[in-house]
């Protein structure tokens, strides 16, 4: 069907007959979605009266048992960045999930040193495969940002008073949710956030519930090869929310944010500077 309305008058669906349809190289182009795995095909290399692109979505009931067995999971929060596998937790993609965050806290007594939840590598047969299990660890009462989970593992960022950020996998029984609802009228979203070397200030602005926005960022390439990047605009939150930016173009800039707890976690389109350059990020208030 696709291919006709792609195609019109000169649909060619021969290509799939001729085995054109199973080239390894037809199905580069995929990602995971809440429905299943979905190809995005380019008829140009495959068909010589194409017309664009087309996709198809193979539903997650549809894989083998085998497929579906200790090492496929299907996610709750399913939310993945340009065809990332689901296994990844990793701290450029964390911010840029399109869910709702939560927060949690290492399970037991504040202050029982001994007792220690341990981070999971994300790589292949991870993290519940055999020799997953990384020296990175938290300790009960400390607090982490969960983005979504994989089995029975939890994806989350753990930013210490100082010092780095520790993102990866954690067992999600080391973890108590806070499922507190959050009540819109007491969040603070004014001051200055700060995330490395990328600050925004978000300020009160005279027309109710709006925030001016601004922000510098900036990326470091070799010897003095530096890109910039700002942002100057308005915004009014909703709820725990606020999404804005210089307009709604593909190529303008825009960035999604979410308060949560004492973080205010920031992704972009990658259209606020120059190459390279991005404000995602788990920002503080300085």
């Amino acid at each position: 069907v696709q291919i006709t309305e792609k195609q019109g008058e000169y649909a060619d669906s021969d290509w799939i007959k001729r085995g054109a349809g199973a080239k390894l190289e037809n199905f580069k182009s995929w990602t995971i979605t809440e429905k299943g795995l979905k190809f995005t095909f380019d008829p140009y290399s495959v068909g010589p009266y194409a017309a664009g692109d087309f996709e198809s979505i193979v539903p997650f009931e549809k894989f083998s048992r085998e497929m579906r067995g200790d090492k496929f999971y299907p996610v709750s929060f399913a939310s993945y960045v340009d065809g990332n596998p689901p296994n990844w937790c990793r701290n450029g993609h964390f911010p840029s999930y399109n869910v709702e965050f939560g927060l949690a806290k290492v399970a037991g007594r504040r202050g029982e040193t001994k007792r220690r939840a341990y981070f999971y590598k994300d790589g292949d047969n991870c993290p519940n495969g055999a020799n997953c299990r990384e020296k990175k660890y938290v300790i009960p009462g400390d607090e982490v940002i969960v983005a979504r989970t994989n089995g029975d593992y939890s994806c989350v960022w753990y930013q210490p008073r100082r010092g780095n950020e520790t993102v990866g996998w954690l067992k999600t029984t080391d973890l108590v949710l806070n499922k507190a609802p959050i009540k819109p009228g007491r969040i603070n979203w004014a001051g200055n956030w700060v995330f490395g070397k990328s600050n925004i200030k978000l300020t009160r602005e005279n027309t109710p519930g709006v925030f001016l926005i601004k922000g510098d960022a900036l990326w470091q390439g070799l010897g003095d090869n530096v890109h910039i990047g700002e942002l100057d605009f308005a915004g009014t939150p909703k709820g725990s929310r606020l999404e804005a930016g210089t307009g709604t173009d593909k190529y303008d800039c825009r960035v999604r944010m979410q308060r949560l707890g004492r973080y205010l976690i920031v992704s972009d389109n990658k259209n606020c500077g120059g190459v390279n350059v991005t404000f995602d990020g788990v920002y503080i208030r300085k």
